[in-house]
């Protein structure tokens, strides 16, 4: 198993390996999320970013995982503890590589980078009916600060048993200062390295 920086050749392996983590929350969380296919836009974003990064996970030449982490920082309030953290995005693998602690490390090089970076933790949001995650972040050393709830209104609860559900929950992990390990960002073939483009919010872990 080899974990590095995506480059823009890794972007039709990476919109395959999206189309399935779109249908996997479509499933999980229909109020929220459909299916949908993945033209390639959104990794090439990610890639030609400054402040993130997709890391991918590559067995037997293959893409069969990845991560998309992005830099951020908290709002200017004199009511907030200003700090600067990394924040999980998207991870995903697909089905049939679990169980082979790839996972874990796509996780643990999202702790290095936040570490080069010098960001004091990372932050995720996972639904809170995906238990499988829930269970994985909290072997991972992920703590739960915060909840989101969400109320249906009376027009979205026709045929419904419940009108309240819980939505997600806010996990974060606090980096320690240990030497970080530089990740190797493979060059996309026939030119160099480009970041632009602003960040497109994605809720989902």
């Amino acid at each position: 198993m080899n974990i590095h920086l995506a480059t823009l050749d890794d972007v039709a392996a990476v919109s395959v390996l999206y189309d399935a983590f779109f249908a996997f929350h479509a499933e999980l969380q229909p109020e929220y999320s459909r299916t949908a296919k993945e033209s390639g836009s959104y990794p090439t974003h990610i890639i030609t970013s400054e402040n993130e990064d997709l890391l991918v996970a590559e067995v037997n030449a293959a893409i069969v995982g990845f991560l998309h982490i992005l830099e951020d920082k908290t709002p200017p309030y004199d009511s907030v503890v200003p700090h600067r953290f990394a924040e999980c995005i998207d991870l995903f693998v697909a089905p049939e590589h679990r169980k082979q602690g790839i996972a874990a490390a796509l996780l643990n090089a999202a702790k290095d980078w936040t570490k080069h970076r010098r960001l004091d933790y990372i932050e995720l949001k996972v639904v809170a009916g995906n238990k499988n995650a829930i269970d994985f972040y909290d072997r991972q050393g992920f703590n739960t600060v915060m909840h989101t709830h969400a109320f249906m209104t009376e027009a979205k609860c026709l045929g419904r048993k419940s009108a309240s559900f819980k939505r997600t929950r806010t996990m974060c992990s606090r980096i320690c200062p240990a030497p970080p390990r530089r990740l190797p960002r493979r060059r996309a073939a026939g030119g160099a390295e480009t970041r632009k483009a602003p960040h497109r919010p994605r809720i989902a872990c």
